[in-house]
């Protein structure tokens, strides 16, 4: 039985470097709260958010060196959530 293909673990400085980006990402979530933005407060918060999961699944959950098959349902569940949001914002719009 042959054991699948092992990749090399990352090397601690692109660790030490995304969490530097998540602290990044979270001090501008912090600041974007107290800006005046109004309605685009929360497609900031949104976009700023979406990164931040991106880099958690990337690096800390291994989907890069996961099977396509992966990256496949997770393009199909990040394409649906935004189906939903889309026809949330819709909706609420035109309320």
């Amino acid at each position: 039985m042959d054991s699948p293909a092992h990749t090399p673990p990352l090397a601690d400085r692109i660790y030490v470097a995304v969490y530097g980006a998540l602290l990044v990402l979270t001090a501008i979530t912090v600041g974007v709260a107290y800006l005046p933005l109004g309605p685009w407060a929360t497609a900031v918060a949104l976009v700023v958010a979406g990164c931040k999961s991106s880099l958690v699944l990337w690096y800390f959950m291994g989907i890069r060196t996961d099977p396509p098959i992966f990256r496949w349902m997770l393009l199909f569940t990040l394409g649906t959530f935004v189906v939903f949001l889309v026809i949330t914002y819709t909706d609420y719009l035109f309320r």
